[in-house]
């Protein structure tokens, strides 16, 4: 079966075990996905106040996703490649596993876009998505890695003088302030971005994960950020997902070269 059809019979609605055995490399947990958590606004201080979405609580919790045993299924690179925004394919990966199993048809889609990032992405854009349209592994992707690319971009502009926040997906502490801003809100004006500058004005650079949940209260940041520490922990798992597909994909490169230099070498 071609991967086209896979999209199409997935955002169709297919899920639980078939999405299991198909999405999944074998050795994966086997079980149907779980509801993933998602919340938050991703703002920017750069917004005029009157279209800057605010931080919306969340109704779920996050609960760290299954650690798969093996890789992931590529079978949604070809769309992570595409409308990824330049954003690294493991991560991308490991994000869409952690939120809903590779299941499109989850409420928010592939990555969950909860309702306040698809208005401020529709409100930015001209588009008229709605909720349905997330459904769509193309839109769903194109939308998120949207919102990622202005998390990473937001930190960069303005915290330049903060390590952890320059762009390195080799860096665990700039993948964590991504992931967390993703799922718990990032912005200048309650989330990761707040009590960032909180810890810099206490002359603090060296930016954490867990410094920015410990100081998320003090800060005066939303409650996603410090009154759920389930959270933290989903992020994390994530993130040692992502390093964990890009061991994968370079044992995998490996053994594509040394076969091409055997091919070779038998000529």
């Amino acid at each position: 079966m071609s991967i086209s059809t896979d999209l199409a019979r997935v955002a169709a609605g297919a899920s639980g075990a078939w999405l299991a055995h198909r999405y999944l490399v074998p050795g994966l947990a086997s079980a149907a996905p779980t509801r993933p958590h998602h919340a938050d606004a991703p703002t920017s201080s750069t917004l005029p106040t009157s279209s800057t979405p605010t931080d919306t609580p969340s109704t779920e919790t996050a609960d760290a996703p299954t650690r798969p045993t093996r890789g992931l299924s590529r079978a949604f690179d070809p769309i992570f490649r595409e409308h990824g925004r330049g954003l690294p394919l493991a991560y991308l990966r490991a994000l869409a596993w952690g939120e809903s199993r590779f299941t499109p048809s989850a409420r928010g889609g592939l990555i969950t876009v909860v309702d306040i990032v698809l208005r401020d992405y529709n409100q930015r854009h001209g588009t008229s998505y709605s909720a349905t349209d997330l459904n769509d592994p193309t839109t769903n992707v194109v939308i998120a890695a949207d919102t990622l690319r202005r998390i990473v971009d937001s930190y960069a502009r303005n915290h330049p003088d903060v390590p952890a926040l320059d762009e390195d997906w080799s860096s665990r502490p700039f993948l964590h302030a991504v992931t967390f801003g993703w799922n718990a809100g990032y912005s200048e004006r309650r989330g990761v971005g707040r009590v960032v500058r909180y810890l810099v004005e206490r002359g603090d650079r060296e930016i954490t994960l867990d410094k920015l949940h410990e100081h998320a209260h003090a800060a005066g940041a939303s409650h996603w950020l410090w009154a759920h520490p389930k959270k933290v922990a989903w992020c994390r798992s994530v993130v040692e997902l992502y390093f964990a597909q890009l061991e994968i994909d370079g044992a995998s490169a490996d053994r594509t070269h040394e076969c091409a230099q055997a091919a070779g070498g038998a000529r």
